[in-house]
């Protein structure tokens, strides 16, 4: 059976960010990496929205949209969603970086 740690936090290592939980002072210490958990996980394929949630590019590290979407991330207040956004920006500016060295 699972239960809830009592004391919990968040570190962020700068790509990605890992939930940490323990019961006590003199208790082990669990880490697990933050993920979203959406009550609906169906895609948002609607045709009259701009932004659709199966558009990834919108979270490009560079993306036009960045700062309206970091907005909007800030204002839903959820850490797990945060958590992701940010581990694909990290990874995605990675994968440019060994392309980059791959073509040098």
């Amino acid at each position: 059976m699972t239960s809830a740690a009592l004391f919990i936090r968040y570190v962020f290592d700068g790509e990605e960010t890992i939930l940490e939980g323990c019961d006590g002072k003199q208790t082990p210490i669990y880490r697990k990496a933050l993920h979203a958990r959406s009550a609906d996980s169906r895609p948002n394929l609607r045709d009259d929205k701009l932004i659709r949630d199966d558009h990834l590019h919108v979270f490009h590290p560079q993306a036009t949209l960045k700062e309206l979407v970091d907005k909007h991330l800030h204002a839903i207040n959820d850490p797990g969603i945060t958590a992701e956004v940010v581990r694909f920006r990290a990874q995605t500016t990675r994968r440019g970086t060994f392309n980059a060295r791959l073509k040098s």
